[in-house]
């Protein structure tokens, strides 16, 4: 079984971490899996800290918070944000690489440039300074693909409806119900529609996670064996 570069997808409490579960026992021991894309922990470091410091009490998704109570603050941040997008993705790749070349499949949350293109969009609801017009942001989304693409990943999109990702989210004791889990449905579309866009459309494949277990898994299974015996 040869090693692949698999990236895990999809909205707040969509399912990516059963999928992920079910990815890591078919590799089976020679796989390594991190829960969230280095990229995404420092952002999420980043943005808790400044949360705290104006008021967020933990009960909600930091970035949710300012997008809600302070989205002037969200503006200016999301510059910082797009730089650690693309210096991750580099780290990212650079250690994929060479644990697939040794045989590692390399499984992890977040499609970077997908995500990245995410925090461009923010910044066009937040800030008068459009990101997307800036010619080192721009430079930098270039990097992000082409080093993340070398990876030749393969991306699972797991989709579940606002229902059930509002039950999900009750369920696991979410003090406030993040508003995201509202208001994401367009943005999932429009990160399936950019990763589809940054690489081959065979390369992005849709898990429906709305039904039980034993479906997602049978989707699950389905694809990595089509992938696995390519």
């Amino acid at each position: 079984m040869r090693a692949r570069f698999i990236v895990i997808d999809g909205p707040i409490a969509g399912g990516k971490s059963t999928v992920k579960y079910i990815i890591r026992k078919f590799i089976g021991g020679k796989a390594l899996t991190i829960t969230q894309s280095p990229y995404a922990l420092i952002t999420y470091a980043v943005a808790m800290v400044i949360t705290r410091l104006v008021g967020n009490n933990g009960g909600t998704y930091p970035i949710t918070y300012l997008e809600v109570r302070n989205p002037n603050l969200l503006g200016k941040l999301i510059k910082l944000f797009v730089v650690i997008d693309a210096l991750q993705s580099v780290i990212i790749a650079v250690i994929s690489k060479i644990l697939t070349r040794l045989g590692v499949s390399v499984v992890v949350e977040d499609y970077v440039p997908a995500i990245m293109h995410d925090h461009i969009l923010y910044n066009t609801l937040y800030s008068n300074h459009r990101l997307s017009k800036d010619p080192i942001i721009r430079t930098l989304h270039e990097m992000t693909i082409a080093s993340m693409n070398n990876l030749n990943p393969l991306i699972i999109h797991v989709d579940a409806d606002v229902k059930t990702r509002f039950i999900r989210s009750i369920k696991r004791g979410f003090r406030i119900v993040s508003p995201e889990i509202l208001h994401d449905t367009a943005r999932r579309r429009l990160l399936i529609k950019v990763a589809r866009m940054l690489i081959n459309d065979d390369q992005v494949l849709i898990v429906d996670n709305n039904g039980p277990i034993t479906n997602t898994k049978r989707q699950v299974i389905e694809i990595l064996h089509k992938v696995y015996n390519e």
